[in-house]
């Protein structure tokens, strides 16, 4: 229910924003944005500005699913450690893929689909337009919400991992300093240093799971989205061999024979891919009826006439 208040909420706003920019951004008020006059216009900055705001949501969101799946799953009580781990990570997957990939899904098989024709639209309750794609189609606003949300949000998990284990070790020193000048085993220093979450690597998991899934549910509206992934994690890979080694203590290595649920996870979600990806060549781009008109209307003709 939050998920499709959310959206609704943004919808409206969408509607809204679009009416204002319309009435705002004209021609003469562009003239200093000479080279970008084209990019600047008022579908763009309400798919823009939405976006930002959908992600915001998301962040929020984020946080109240983490809390109730951890929740639910100690109310279940599971009997051994790996039942409590498979539990939660998909209890933990499943709220994270309807926050993260509902807006996409919206904009890529449900958004304009249901407009009516000019002359006769389509109106919700009997008075509400439903909200249409751009001119040149939902492919570009799929674009922008997948292209804002996963920066986003592999730039507000890195600013994470390196100021929230930093700042706490610093409040900490500085809580526990003494006054003399007494030098400090190392040992002891690392135990003043953050203690490691119960979930252990659970959540590194989780981020590449939610990356896995904005590569392939919707790579073919952003191509770009593999080597965005490629540069993140090679700057992931540095992020944390620092905030192992120097903010957090000594992690205790555990024996694992698989890694558990993620395994059907990733499956899942490959399979899941090739049925998306086909839907948005199929229904979000205009691919089809290009080629159509292309081998119907513009090449063919050509050779029949030779």
């Amino acid at each position: 229910m939050l998920i499709v208040a959310s959206i609704v909420a943004i919808t409206i706003y969408r509607l809204a924003a679009f009416f204002a920019f319309s009435a705002r951004l004209r021609a003469q008020d562009l003239k200093e944005l000479e080279p970008l006059k084209e990019y600047v216009t008022p579908q763009m900055a309400t798919s823009v500005t939405a976006s930002l705001i959908s992600f915001v949501v998301i962040m929020i969101l984020n946080l109240l699913y983490e809390r109730f799946a951890i929740w639910i799953t100690d109310f279940e009580l599971p009997r051994t450690k790996t039942d409590y781990e498979n539990s939660l990570t998909l209890k933990m997957f499943l709220f994270q893929f309807v926050n993260y990939y509902s807006s996409c899904f919206y904009i890529a098989f449900a958004k304009g689909k249901a407009v009516g024709f000019p002359g006769d639209p389509v109106y919700l309750m009997g008075k509400y337009r439903n909200e249409e794609c751009d001119p040149g189609g939902c492919l570009i606003e799929l674009t922008t919400q997948l292209s804002v949300i996963m920066g986003g949000k592999a730039i507000w998990n890195n600013i994470q991992e390196v100021l929230l284990p930093w700042l706490k070790n610093m409040l900490s020193r500085y809580c526990t300093r003494v006054a003399s000048e007494k030098v400090i085993p190392r040992w002891e220093q690392d135990y003043q240093l953050q203690p490691v979450s119960k979930l252990g690597l659970f959540y590194e998991y989780l981020e590449m799971v939610i990356q896995f899934g904005f590569v392939t549910l919707f790579v073919a509206s952003f191509p770009l989205a593999p080597i965005l992934a490629l540069v993140n994690n090679l700057f992931e890979i540095r992020v944390d061999a620092w905030k192992m080694t120097t903010q957090f203590r000594r992690i205790m290595p555990e024996k694992a024979q698989h890694i558990g649920a993620w395994q059907p996870i990733l499956q899942g979600i490959a399979i899941l891919a090739v049925a998306t990806n086909a839907m948005i060549i199929a229904f979000t781009s205009d691919m089809i009826p290009r080629l159509v008109y292309y081998w119907s209307f513009s090449v063919y003709p050509v050779w029949r006439s030779r």
